[in-house]
């Protein structure tokens, strides 16, 4: 298991409360697990939201390609544009 970690996922201030807690690392583990255990709850909302959308996709994909009289995709974006 890699010990590379990506700082580009953090917010400033998630960084912020990382740095300060470098002044006491026994002391703040508690605070880094929690900060880490919220991370990645907000991660797994992502992948679900992003399972979501990839499953959309893949079945407007499929429909577009077999439908005859029209393409979802379209249609979708047509109904999303007339209503603005």
């Amino acid at each position: 298991m890699s010990s590379d970690f990506r700082w580009g996922c953090l917010s400033v201030y998630e960084i912020t409360q990382l740095l300060k807690f470098r002044e006491n690392p026994q002391k703040a583990k508690p605070k880094v697990r929690e900060l880490a255990h919220h991370k990645l709850e907000e991660v797994e909302q992502h992948l679900t939201e992003l399972t979501t959308l990839r499953n959309e996709l893949r079945l407007l994909t499929n429909l577009c390609g077999t439908r005859e009289e029209g393409c979802p995709i379209l249609e979708s974006f047509d109904k999303e544009t007339d209503g603005q």
